[in-house]
């Protein structure tokens, strides 16, 4: 008989080790489920049911017995594959797709199986990736018009977004006038160079959400420059302009800190002329006066200084065509025929004035300056020296606001010259004694008239020429009245006359 105590013993490890031999059998079962789930025919990832992590999933599945062939359609219908559709894919048996919507809804995925000549549908059911939001743009405000053509642009972030990228273009969509590309987590960026004409201009804001560019378009309208700056108003522009010296002047454009000029002869060029920075006080005006007067093309170019940059306009215009008056009597470089000398001209083109200087000397008016004669084209120049010199005659013609210059040359007339009295002088009463030098080679006799008017003789006038080189008249006023002597010089081809003017005596 087994004693009680070994007994109890016994049956205590029996059912122990019939517990560790139900728990293994146990754990053998449920590796079995395992290993069957995992290795059983069809899509086991992701698994049915289970909710998308993005927009690019690769499906994944084991065999079926006896297939030849796999087909994967994915739709948002059951059956439905209007997402993807991937033809036969042969013994493959992973397909990944991309492009998956990211809005949560219902994705129904078929898996085909070529068994026996005839495809077996298998189907699965998912829900699509909540993707989030994309990013909203902020700054500017949306469909505002821009106040530069450097902008800085801000958006907020997009729910699950982790890279962005925007976009600016003339159409929509479009990127000709910028592209950051990818820009990561950063939630701003600065453009420049954008247009400056008033155009609309439209950017697209992309946040990439779940592997997909989610986008949202916006329009803005451009920076006017031309509406900002200043606008150059006379002279007008496209016209011919008056004179070597303009004025312009022009309208104060909005948000303009300071104004530029420049005066070319290319568009943009400041050859001519170039101001410098210019305040805004008015008036708003510079004269040039170095302006071509040949009829040659001008341009300016108004600059506004708007927000630290330069934006210029620029104008055309036509230069004055001008040409000086051209002397036409006594011929230039000929001899002079007598001392009181009228000049003729022919008129300049574009001249409103002229002045006639005669001297010894280039340039000189010793011997008489007419000063501004107006649109006289004559004048009549007394008192010049009769013997022989080069005499000096400059014709000025006054054009476009500038003193243009002809000079002539002529060897004066080479008669005799009054000695005594001395000319212009007052005289002493009567009788007087005039006496004079002698002619150049040639001379055949003098005749001297005395007159009231300048060349007159109805105070003294002889019978016929003399060679003596004096005479004396005893009809002379004696009231302080100018009168006026002409000397004439005869020779066998002609003669020369003189003219002089004296205060008579008391």
């Amino acid at each position: 008989m087994v004693p009680l105590t070994i007994y109890r013993r016994f049956c205590t490890v029996f059912s122990m080790s019939r517990l560790l031999l139900a728990c293994l059998l146990i754990a053998a079962l449920g590796s079995f489920s395992a290993a069957q789930a995992v290795d059983s025919p069809g899509i086991y990832a992701p698994v049915n049911g289970s909710t998308l992590t993005g927009t690019t999933v690769t499906f994944e599945w084991n065999a079926y017995p006896g297939a030849t062939a796999y087909w994967l359609d994915i739709g948002s219908t059951a059956g439905g594959n209007n997402y993807y559709s991937s033809g036969n894919l042969g013994l493959v048996y992973s397909s990944t797709v991309n492009g998956l919507p990211t809005n949560g809804t219902t994705i129904c995925v078929t898996l085909y199986a070529l068994i026996g000549g005839s495809w077996s549908p298998n189907a699965y059911t998912y829900t699509a990736y909540g993707a989030g939001t994309a990013g909203v743009m902020q700054t500017p405000t949306p469909t505002s018009t821009l106040s530069s053509s450097s902008v800085q642009f801000t958006w907020s972030a997009g729910t699950n977004a982790n890279n962005y990228w925007i976009d600016i273009g003339t159409s929509l969509g479009g990127n000709n006038i910028y592209s950051s590309g990818q820009l990561g987590n950063v939630l701003k960026a600065t453009v420049n160079g954008l247009p400056t004409n008033g155009t609309t201009l439209y950017l697209t804001l992309y946040s990439l959400v779940g592997g997909n560019w989610l986008s949202n378009a916006y329009q803005y309208t451009a920076f006017n420059a031309l509406a900002a700056a200043g606008i150059l108003m006379t002279p007008s522009p496209n016209s011919t302009l008056t004179s070597g010296t303009v004025t312009f002047d022009w309208t104060a454009g909005a948000g303009a800190s300071a104004y530029w000029l420049d005066v070319g002869s290319t568009s943009g060029g400041n050859n001519y002329y170039s101001s410098g920075s210019l305040s805004t006080t008015p008036p708003l005006q510079v004269t040039v006066t170095t302006l071509p007067t040949n009829g040659t093309p001008v341009y300016a170019t108004l600059y506004s200084l708007i927000g630290g940059q330069w934006f210029g306009n620029t104008y055309n215009y036509t230069a004055l065509n001008a040409s000086s008056a051209a002397m036409q009597t006594p011929i230039p470089g000929s001899q002079l025929s007598t001392n009181a000398v009228t000049f003729t001209w022919s008129a300049g083109t574009g001249a409103t004035a002229y002045w006639l200087d005669v001297g010894s000397t280039a340039g000189g008016n010793n011997y008489y300056s007419s000063g501004n004669l107006g649109n006289v084209l004559m004048t009549t120049a007394p008192n010049l020296p009769a013997i022989g010199r080069t005499i000096y005659a400059t014709l000025y013609s006054y054009v476009g606001g500038q003193w243009l210059s002809n000079s002539y040359t002529y060897t004066a007339a080479p008669g005799a010259v009054m000695q005594t009295p001395m000319p212009g002088s007052p005289l002493s009463g009567n009788p007087v004694t005039f006496t004079w030098t002698a002619a150049g080679t040639g001379v055949t006799g003098y005749e001297m008239t005395v007159g009231s008017t300048y060349g007159g003789s109805d105070i003294y006038s002889p019978t016929g020429s003399i060679t003596s080189l004096s005479t004396t008249v005893s009809t002379l006023p004696a009231n302080g009245s100018t009168i006026y002597v002409t000397l004439y010089s005869y020779f066998a081809g002609g003669q020369l006359q003189n003219y002089y003017s004296y205060v008579s005596g008391p």
